[in-house]
């Protein structure tokens, strides 16, 4: 009997669910208008989403690895313009020196020294 019940509620709910009129709206964001029915993103929505999602992530890649990029090519300089070794210390004191830095201070004398630790 209660599966009975059940089954004719579920058939009833059913048929009110698929006579309802689906209500469509555009939602205006900062990457444009988005379009939605019953409160989901169409699929065209969801693509759009999902690209801007992507590109903040490129974004965040990008500025999350500027640092250690321009800390490895500090490295480098370190290695192939002045020929020091990895335990050296290294002066960097004129704006010649500081070439490979990515924000040098022009007043400040940095001391540098890199260790391979393998």
């Amino acid at each position: 009997m209660f599966t009975r019940n059940a089954l004719l509620v579920a058939v009833i709910f059913g048929a009110v669910i698929h006579a309802a009129p689906s209500q469509a709206e555009t939602v205006n964001t900062r990457i444009g208008p988005l379009d939605v029915i019953n409160g989901f993103p169409t699929p065209e929505a969801a693509q759009k989403v999902f690209g801007e999602s992507d590109f903040q992530r490129a974004s965040q890649a990008y500025l999350w690895a500027l640092p250690a990029v321009g800390f490895h090519g500090l490295h480098l300089a370190h290695l192939n313009t002045f020929g020091a070794k990895d335990g050296d210390v290294v002066l960097y004191v004129t704006l010649k020196d500081k070439a490979g830095m990515l924000t040098p201070n022009l007043t400040t004398i940095y001391a540098m020294s890199f260790w391979n630790l393998k």
